[in-house]
């Protein structure tokens, strides 16, 4: 009977350190996994904040090339147009060429050249315009960590 008691206390022993074991392992699992991912979001969050200052110079640059050329396909003022068109150029020939993203200088490159030459636009001037601004979320939206679709292509107007 004494064999017995102590061959249960022995085994009640080893299933203790057993499942005592088994939960350390596990604890220290799940802390690896959630130290890990805490640590990826707060390097993501880091260079977010590094790279905070020069994506705030391409949201301003992007919306004043927007806001110009949204100027210049629509407003009815001679004079609007004519300083939205400096702006434009502006813009265009110097900080956008800054800009590593091609979609924006494609689109502002399409607006420029329709701009120039009428014979030129692939689409009207509102929707060029449009696709700069298009373009300029997908690109500001890619860096910020946001999923933006991607600008339509070939993007065309009727007039009925």
């Amino acid at each position: 009977m004494k064999d017995r008691t102590e061959d249960r206390a022995r085994t009640i022993d080893t299933a203790c350190k057993v499942v005592a074991t088994v939960a350390v392992v596990v604890g220290g699992f799940i802390g690896l996994v959630n130290y890990l991912s805490t640590r990826e979001n707060e390097i993501f969050v880091r260079e977010l904040e590094a790279s905070k200052p020069a994506l705030e110079t391409r949201l301003n640059m992007c919306i004043n090339i927007s806001s110009a050329a949204a100027t210049i396909a629509t407003s009815e003022n001679p004079q609007a147009v004519k300083d939205a068109k400096d702006r434009f150029e502006g813009i265009f020939w110097g900080p956008l060429g800054l800009i590593e993203d091609q979609r924006i200088i494609r689109g502002a490159t399409a607006f420029d050249e329709c701009l120039k030459d009428s014979s030129k636009c692939q689409s009207p001037l509102r929707n060029l315009s449009h696709n700069i601004s298009l373009s300029c979320g997908a690109s500001l939206g890619k860096d910020w960590g946001f999923i933006v679709p991607s600008p339509p292509t070939n993007l065309r107007a009727t007039v009925e």
